[in-house]
């Protein structure tokens, strides 16, 4: 497959700032960054609203860009510890809450007895006759 045309939105650094993987998880990077100036980082991730970047406990705007509209970070120049990870957002949070009731509304009749013929549990022991 043809490499696409670099991305002209972007301008070279004079100086490249030295970034430090502490933990890289699936959904999770923690970094240690020492930048002289302002810079993007483009994590190799798909893309999708709940990507949040944070540096020095301050949250950053994370966007996709490029073809393949992977996560993107303007970082500030600096010493700092960051973050960029895949955290649930509000509506996310929701469906999981709202997709739990179905689950515990069919579960709850079959843990209900009253009215129910019971006698045939536990089913009586028998051992083969020798």
């Amino acid at each position: 497959m043809p490499r696409s045309a670099p991305d002209s939105s972007l301008s070279p650094l004079r100086s490249a700032p030295e970034i430090t993987v502490l933990a890289e998880r699936p959904f999770r990077l923690d970094l240690q960054v020492r930048a002289e100036e302002p810079y993007t980082l483009r994590l190799h991730r798909f893309f999708f609203p709940g990507w949040r970047a944070i540096a020095n406990g301050v949250d950053l705007p994370t966007s996709p860009s490029g073809n393949h509209a992977v996560v993107t970070v303007e970082f500030p120049a600096g010493d700092y510890a960051a973050a960029i990870g895949f955290w649930n957002t509000p509506a996310r949070s929701l469906a999981s809450i709202v997709s739990v009731f179905p689950l515990l509304s069919g579960s709850r009749p079959a843990l209900r007895s009253e009215g129910r013929d019971r006698s045939w549990w536990p089913p009586p022991l028998s051992f083969p006759s020798s």
